[in-house]
């Protein structure tokens, strides 16, 4: 019972984490599909709330009325153009990840969307470019998260297939448990790089 009072934390955190990882590896075979078109709209959108925070209002319209000139329809077509621009960065984007790696599995689409959606986060917060490396433990915890399931999960495709629930085990688990482990029970929080001028 002394041990349990000395690591209740981290028995919470290994027991919540395999807890985690069995509800997932059920859940995400069973829903693969749908999950797999789900995230590819949610990764897209990412790309395209980046690509637009880009853009300043002015710029949009200048690139309006430039290229539509005095028509409405023009202008109009402009600007299809222009929210087009976004969906080709975001298939640009998928294009060369599945040219190094192969087709995405939904493991690896969540570790990319973990790690895009952290580092947007931090921009946007701080209107920092910079800010995507923070010091933040939380920060590298995430980036750590979703490179760990995204490596994992393409190292071990050929001998478990993307669709099951072992290989959805295999990919998260030590996703989850190795950023805990690395930042939080051993301390390696401290003193992380930070390039933003100002931490979120």
């Amino acid at each position: 019972m002394h041990f349990l009072d000395d690591h209740d934390s981290e028995l919470l955190v290994l027991v919540s984490s395999i807890f985690a990882t069995y509800i997932l590896s059920q859940w995400i075979p069973e829903n693969y599909y749908i999950l797999e078109y789900t995230f590819l709209i949610l990764l897209f959108g990412l790309i395209q709330e980046a690509w637009s925070g880009m853009q300043t209002d002015e710029g949009k319209r200048d690139f309006i009325e430039f290229f539509g000139m005095d028509s409405r329809t023009g202008r109009q077509i402009a600007l299809l153009l222009f929210i087009g621009s976004t969906v080709l960065v975001s298939l640009e984007l998928r294009y060369f990840v599945e040219s190094i790696f192969g087709q995405l599995s939904v493991v690896q689409m969540m570790g990319i969307i973990v790690i895009l959606s952290r580092a947007y986060v931090n921009v946007y917060i701080s209107k920092d470019l910079l800010s995507v490396i923070d010091g933040n433990p939380d920060t590298f915890a995430a980036y750590f998260a979703g490179a760990i399931a995204f490596i994992i999960s393409w190292q071990i495709r050929g001998g478990y297939p993307v669709g099951t629930s072992i290989h959805v085990s295999i990919s998260i688990w030590p996703a989850i448990i190795i950023p805990y482990l690395l930042f939080y029970y051993l301390g390696f929080g401290k003193d992380l790089p930070k390039l933003g001028s100002s931490a979120p």
